[in-house]
Parts: structure tokens; C-alpha cells; sequence
């Protein structure tokens, strides 16, 4: 995961990551499935990538870390800080989404595995001045904090007939069932997860944002100027007995503040 660095004057997004593996997955000798990458670009743009691998499919830590990745990159070279209109924001993580799904295929043309092998859900995000942009396949959840401090759920997670089911990157039409988004603005912090801290984050089944969760993480990332620090006091917190009480399930939360550069 990159870290904010130095660049213009004006604000910047801080961001912060953890992902820690469920006790089910320990369980069963499975390595963590879930995927955050995340970095801040000189512009002080922020664009994200969190995957979660599907628990049934065996190769599902490398999908969503190939999908995460591919995405990533995407977002890189679409050079928003030049142009950021809502529709080439929405345009850049729609197809940010598209290369995800190619990376995929590309990965299981090599390994000669059946596509879905490689099943994973997939959230991209990019936050550019206070305008936050999301795409989403499955069931992650994005939530916003506005000027005011209004907590607003951006995307809600999306589910099949069933509980436990969800739609996956590397189905078939999976890119019609893409959700894009963009947050009224303007926008102050923003919150990524997996849907392995569903029932700690969200209150349901509306899916309103759980203040008491939310606000003390945001206010936290706004106060610290140590980032690698406050990434690691994350990661304790996702990793904590007290979350692990409410979840087996592998659990991967991003963070993301915006500051003024060069405080904290």
C-alpha cells in the first residue's frame, strides 16, 4: 500500500488500511482473502481497490489480489488530476472495473483454472479534491462523512437470493451488474470494508452508518500525523477480540481523510 507523499499546496487525502483473516479461514488452514490497495498520487487524489475473494473458491487470495491490483493501475494512468468531471471520474472507475475482470481472465488463461476459481467481489474508489467516486461489484460498503458530519452509506452490499450470496468479478455479465456512484459532496473522510464487518459497521437492515463506529476511526485518522503508525493501530483494532466476537469472516477495513497538506 503507497503512503501519502509531499507535493502542491492545498489539501490532500490521507489513507490509511488493514485486513486481517477470520477465524473461520484460520480454521480450515485458508490464508486471508481479502485485498486492499490504496494510494495518494501527487495531485492529492486518492484511489482505492478492495477485494474480497470468495470463501468456496480455491484460488480466491489471488483473484482478488490480481483484480485489486489491475485496478489499481488502472486508476493510476487515467490522470484525473488533469480532468475530473463526474462523468470522466465515473467513466474512469467503470473501466478501472473492466481491467480487473480482464486481469482475471488473463490469470486464468495462464494457470489453464477454470475462471471462476478465481471469484472475488470488487470496491474501486476515487476521491479527487472533496468528490468521491466508487464502483462496485458484490457486497462491500462504502460509507461518506459530509462537511457537516453527516455519515451517509454511499453503496450498499449487493446480495443474491440467499445470504451468502453475492455477485463475483469474474461472472458472466458481471460488469451489467456494476454499480457506480458518486457522493454529493463536498466530502470530508470516507470508509471502505468487506463484508466481514458488516454487523460492527452497519446498522441493519437499512445499512445505516453505526455512528459510534465510524466517527471515533475518522476523528482518529484526522488527529495523527504518523500514518504507518496509525496503520498499525488499525490493523490491531481490526484484528481485536472485540471484532472478532462479531465476525469469523476475514475483515478488511480503508480508511481515508481529507487533510491539509503537511498537517496532520
Amino acid at each position: 500500500m503507497d503512503t501519502p507523499g509531499a507535493g502542491r499546496e492545498g489539501a490532500t487525502w490521507r489513507a490509511i488500511a488493514a485486513s486481517v483473516a477470520g477465524s473461520s479461514h484460520r480454521a480450515a488452514n485458508r490464508p486471508n482473502q481479502d485485498v486492499a490497495r490504496y494510494a495518494v498520487l501527487p495531485s492529492g487524489a486518492l484511489i482505492l481497490a478492495v477485494a474480497d475473494g470468495a470463501g468456496s473458491a480455491p484460488r480466491a487470495a489471488d483473484g482478488a489480489t490480481t483484480a485489486a491490483e489491475a485496478a489499481l493501475a488502472h486508476l493510476r494512468r487515467a490522470q484525473l488530476d488533469v480532468s475530473h468531471t463526474r462523468e470522466a471520474m465515473e467513466l474512469a472507475v467503470a473501466e478501472a472495473c473492466a481491467a480487473a475482470q480482464a486481469a482475471l481472465e488473463d490469470q486464468a488463461a495462464r494457470c489453464q483454472a477454470p475462471l471462476a476459481d478465481f471469484h472475488c467481489t470488487l470496491t474501486v474508489g476515487l476521491a479527487v479534491e472533496d468528490e468521491v467516486t466508487v464502483g462496485q461489484i458484490g457486497d462491500g460498503v462504502v460509507v461518506v462523512q459530509l462537511a457537516d458530519g453527516t455519515l451517509q452509506t454511499m453503496v450498499r452490499p449487493r446480495r443474491g437470493e440467499y445470504a451468502n450470496e453475492t455477485w463475483f468479478l469474474a461472472q458472466p455479465g458481471a460488469l451489467e451488474d456494476l454499480v457506480v456512484a458518486t457522493a454529493p459532496g463536498p466530502i470530508r473522510a470516507l470508509a471502505v470494508m468487506t463484508d466481514g464487518l458488516l454487523r460492527l459497521a452497519q446498522e441493519l437492515p437499512a445499512h445505516e452508518p453505526h455512528a459510534a463506529f465510524y466517527r471515533p476511526l475518522f476523528a482518529f485518522l484526522a488527529g495523527v500525523s504518523d500514518l504507518r503508525w496509525a496503520e498499525a493501530e488499525l490493523a490491531a483494532f481490526v484484528a481485536s477480540k472485540r471484532v472478532a466476537a462479531r465476525t469469523d469472516d476475514d475483515r478488511t477495513l480503508l480508511l481515508a481523510v481529507r487533510a491539509a497538506r503537511g498537517g496532520s
